[in-house]
């Protein structure tokens, strides 16, 4: 029974691994049509787009010495704002909608890239006492700006999902990033809840 007990216990350990390990894919980006409005009219030339939200902010006590900061930054998506055209929903082969929804959920994936490098970001910069309000500003306008630069070169490469070739290079792209934060199953972080401690100025 020993050598039998040893095989499974190593089974076991070997599938926990590999548990743990397992990339993300892009089942793990929960977004359908059915998160989207459609429309008759659309107010540009796309078929398809989808709004994310990023509430974003902070509250900060102090004690003697030292600013402690919990930081809250959540994404979430808007139905009503995340529009569809309906003719393309009625008529479109089921491989095109695949095709749109997949770009669509590429702009998703990119929000929790964000929220990725927000906490990178912030674990690893130092804040300053006297200054740290604009610091924190200064830092989520710099990866909102991050953000939307790889929204719209990501746009513009795939010409929104038309570009089949292109389209598939981003998915790989931006699947590669995402699962650089791959870590013990985590979930996807719709949510960001920091505590961070800036340590007072010395004064001599």
């Amino acid at each position: 029974m020993k050598p039998f007990f040893l095989s499974l216990l190593f089974a076991l350990n070997l599938g926990l691994v590999q548990a743990q390990s397992r990339p993300w894919n892009w089942e793990d980006i929960d977004l359908s049509w059915s998160d989207f409005s459609p429309r008759q009219t659309m107010p540009d030339q796309r078929t398809a787009s989808i709004y994310v939200h990023n509430a974003f902010g902070w509250e900060s006590s102090s004690r003697p010495g030292q600013v402690i900061i919990q930081l809250r930054s959540e994404i979430t998506t808007r139905r009503d704002k995340s529009i569809v055209k309906a003719s393309f929903i009625k008529k479109a082969s089921k491989e095109d909608k695949q095709a749109l929804l997949q770009h669509e959920k590429g702009h998703l994936l990119i929000a929790y890239l964000k929220q990725y490098w927000l906490q990178d970001t912030l674990s690893r910069e130092p804040l300053t006492l006297n200054n740290y309000k604009a610091e924190i500003r200064s830092i989520n306008h710099y990866l909102n700006q991050k953000a939307d630069s790889l929204n719209a070169a990501y746009d513009k490469a795939t010409r929104h999902s038309l570009i089949a070739e292109a389209q598939k290079a981003w998915e790989d792209k931006l699947l590669g990033l995402l699962n650089q934060y791959r870590k013990n199953n985590a979930t996807l972080p719709r949510l960001v809840e920091l505590t961070l401690y800036v340590p007072a100025k010395r004064i001599n």
